[in-house]
């Protein structure tokens, strides 16, 4: 019998800024505010083991995905040992390192109907630990700094307090609002100061 053990959860959210950043256009995701991108692998507890930001917000999942270390060392067989997975929704591509969801076409059979469900439902713990980043840092709903790297710096350091939270068994589910944002749009610009962090160590 093959076992396949999970290890972590991926998605992306957006932190908004208060203004573009050198007002480029790139910063504005589809919701129409300008934004920064944060990847974040979460484990079942909800504590971020690898966080990824600096990218704006019109750029898709897959494309922070491809650009994150996560991506280029799970690719090199680098992160995970075999039959160990993390799981993501489909906005990411399907690796043999990261399962999503079955893509509908409305010919799923009750099986794949089966498991998208349960995956769906497992996965809300990435979803819930954003909630509780941004429920715990407030400002990270709205970031008034204009310095891509001091944002950058700003929501990893709301990460790393955040998993001491976690840690110490901070509770703030009363004060939670949650909350999805999927980006459609690539940007023809090359971001380099971008910041990825593994916070498991």
């Amino acid at each position: 019998m093959l076992f396949a053990w999970v290890t972590g959860f991926i998605d992306g959210t957006h932190i908004r800024l208060s203004a573009a950043i050198g007002g480029e256009r790139d910063y504005y995701n589809r919701k129409g505010y300008p934004s920064i991108q944060l990847q974040a692998v979460v484990d079942n507890n909800m504590k971020i083991i690898n966080a990824y930001t600096g990218w704006p917000g019109c750029v898709h999942d897959a494309r922070v995905l491809r650009n994150s270390s996560v991506y280029i060392k799970a690719e090199a067989g680098e992160l995970f040992s075999q039959n160990y997975h993390i799981f993501g929704d489909n906005a990411y591509p399907l690796r043999n390192w990261l399962v999503t969801p079955f893509k509908n076409f409305g010919n799923l059979t009750r099986q794949q109907i089966k498991f998208n469900k349960r995956l769906s439902g497992v996965r809300q713990t990435v979803e819930r630990a954003f909630g509780h980043l941004k429920g715990r840092f407030r400002r990270l709903r709205d970031v008034p700094l204009h310095d891509h790297k001091e944002v950058c710096n700003l929501i990893i350091a709301c990460c790393v307090l955040h998993n001491l939270c976690i840690i110490n068994e901070d509770d703030v589910e009363g004060y939670i609002e949650y909350e999805e944002e999927y980006p459609n749009n690539f940007p023809k610009v090359n971001y380099n100061s971008n910041v990825n962090i593994f916070l498991n160590n």
